[in-house]
């Protein structure tokens, strides 16, 4: 979103960066922000699918005199001022304010945590944002002249980023006095389940839901946490709460009837498995990292046949003309468990998340998902990568939870808290990078920046849709290497969470480029090093009377083992004059 031309060119004369007073007219109203409007470099915090709005106001009024200096001895009581005028009235009546949206300048800095540092640095605005009409108000007995706008903004899976939003409040009459410029941040999150300790939720009529005759597919993103002791921990399961009696027996059911565990087996590793009280226990290769995203579903089709799947449903290459192979699970395995559907019309069947007896699940749980039908492979894969879906695109999808509603707390134990984590199914946006040249031949190392990566098993880089390896190093930051590029030019890099979907430059309203040159020098270092090269001949090209000279260069420092320090006193070998 840009300023339109008209704008463009009325606001260029003005000075925005540091106007943080108020504008005094030649007339003696004063134009400003209200003291309704948050501060500049205030943070807002927004999720997929809900509205986060920012109020804006800005204010004309007539300022109060100054009180005069305590006399001695006191003088009698001042008279009244006098009233407003009626050229006054007039005047304040005569004010048409403006609100508006400005890219003129870069949000000028914030004492202490500055909000603004690169890579938020410059302003982009979401591309659904919507600043609206405003409404204008006079209050003669106030002496002041109101505008209040919102600028309101409903992410999309699309639009998953951090924004720098600045606005521009203003006087449009002849005058046109500024109130100045007003920043501030919108942070795109997503929203989780944190299990700290025993915590649990469920849905207590998800299993009525369900015709056990059609099959099932149950998933989530599943992040263990390392901290966790060793042994079984139970993240989501169907059961059952039976306890009476049928005639001369006793119906006690299937307690656990399909659910998705975890085993960690070392300080940094485990394995997911599938459990029921019929079959026992389905397990995957104990390979899986701790403090990592992991994809895992369970598939149970009507002939009793059952797939339980880990990062993926086949083998794969992790990166075109790569050898590497991802790790994954499709392990096989028949039973006839499903969950209690209140056939019999009782209604003993429970969903639950996070815990059960002597099995605390440690970690973080997002977009779970129960389907009533078997996926295939391709559909496992396909749902790995949405998020936020729409429940009514798919009928059989019969429960979806995004943390943020849908499962309850129980009065069994604690309850679970939502929280902020970025996971691989989301779409994170480059915002800026560490290094911005480097060579054609690539293997220059660099730090990307930018919002919401997640710590998931494929993350990616892509300069101009080469992908290269990445690695997490935070929800702002990833480490690539730069791949090899046959001539000097610009490239659009970019980031993925999970090796297909890659960021999208025209929701972010930014886009990040880096620079490819030849590499023409290349210096080994070191203070023994007698790499180089001379140029002493260019000393001739310069005339007397024109001895002038600018000399730059584009370099990429090689990153590799730190050298040893200098000895106290060491002379390099070049010293002024010798060179």
């Amino acid at each position: 979103m840009k300023s339109p031309p008209a704008l463009m060119s009325l606001l260029a004369g003005l000075t925005l960066v540091g106007q943080l007073s108020p504008t005094t007219a030649t007339d003696g109203f004063v134009i400003e922000w209200c003291n309704t409007v948050a501060a500049h470099g205030t943070s807002y915090d927004a999720v997929v699918g809900q509205e986060t709005c920012i109020p804006l106001c800005i204010d004309v009024y007539i300022p109060s005199p100054p009180p005069p200096p305590p006399p001695s001895p006191p003088p009698p009581s001042p008279p009244p001022p006098p009233p407003l005028s009626v050229e006054r009235r007039r005047l304040l009546n005569d004010y048409t304010l403006d609100i508006r949206v400005t890219d003129l300048t870069e949000p000028y800095p914030v004492a202490d945590v500055d909000p603004f540092k690169y890579p938020f640095d410059e302003v982009n605005f979401p591309k659904n944002a919507v600043l609206s009409a405003g409404v204008q108000s006079t209050d003669p007995n106030d002496q002041t002249t109101m505008l209040s706008k919102d600028y309101c903004f409903t992410p999309t899976v699309n639009e998953e980023c951090a924004y720098t939003v600045c606005f521009m409040g203003y006087e449009t009459g002849e005058l046109f006095e500024s109130a100045g410029e007003r920043c501030f941040r919108i942070n795109v999150y997503n929203e989780v389940l944190h299990f700290d300790e025993c915590e649990e939720a469920g849905d207590m009529v998800l299993s009525t839901k369900i015709n056990s005759q059609d099959g099932l597919t149950m998933s989530a993103w599943i992040y263990p946490s390392c901290s966790a002791p060793i042994g079984n921990q139970t993240v989501m399961y169907f059961g059952s709460d039976r306890d009476f009696k049928v005639g001369k027996k006793h119906d006690e059911g299937l307690e656990i009837r399909n659910a998705i565990k975890w085993s960690k087996t070392s300080a940094n590793s485990g394995s997911f498995y599938y459990y029921d009280c019929d079959i026992g226990a389905v397990m995957s290769e104990s390979q899986y990292e701790c403090d990592v995203w992991h994809y895992v579903a369970v598939t149970v089709a009507p002939d009793h046949t059952g797939y339980l799947y880990v990062d993926g449903v086949k083998s794969s290459h992790e990166l075109p003309m790569r050898r590497d192979l991802n790790t994954y699970t499709a392990a096989h395995f028949t039973t006839s468990a499903r969950p209690d559907d209140g056939m019999d019309r009782t209604e003993e069947g429970v969903f639950m998340v996070g815990h059960y007896p002597g099995e605390c699940f440690i970690g973080y749980v997002d977009e779970i998902k129960v389907f009533n039908y078997p996926m295939t492979q391709e559909q496992v894969f396909s749902s790995a990568l949405e998020k936020d879906v729409n429940m009514a695109d798919d009928p059989m999808l019969k429960g979806y939870f995004t943390m943020s509603n849908g499962l309850v707390p129980t009065t069994t134990v604690a309850a679970p808290t939502v929280t902020y984590k970025s996971i691989p199914p989301m779409i994170p946006c480059v915002l800026g990078m560490e290094h911005s040249v480097g060579p054609t031949s690539g293997d220059c190392t660099t730090e990307v920046y930018g919002w919401n990566f997640a710590d998931s098993v494929i993350p990616q880089c892509s300069f101009d849709d080469v992908p290269t390896e990445a690695q997490y190093v935070d929800e702002s930051r990833i480490i690539c290497n730069t791949p090899m590029n046959f001539s000097p030019s610009f490239v659009t890099v970019k980031a993925s969470n999970n090796g297909v979907k890659f960021s999208l430059p025209e929701f972010a309203d930014k886009t990040t480029t880096h620079l490819f040159l030849e590499s023409s020098l290349y210096l080994s270092g070191g203070i023994d090093s007698k790499s180089g090269a001379s140029a002493d001949s260019v000393c001739e090209d310069f005339s007397l009377d024109s001895k002038a000279v600018t000399v730059g260069t584009w370099a990429c420092p090689k990153c590799g083992p730190q050298g040893l320090p200098l000895a106290p006193n060491h002379n390099l070998p070049c010293s002024r004059g010798t060179c």
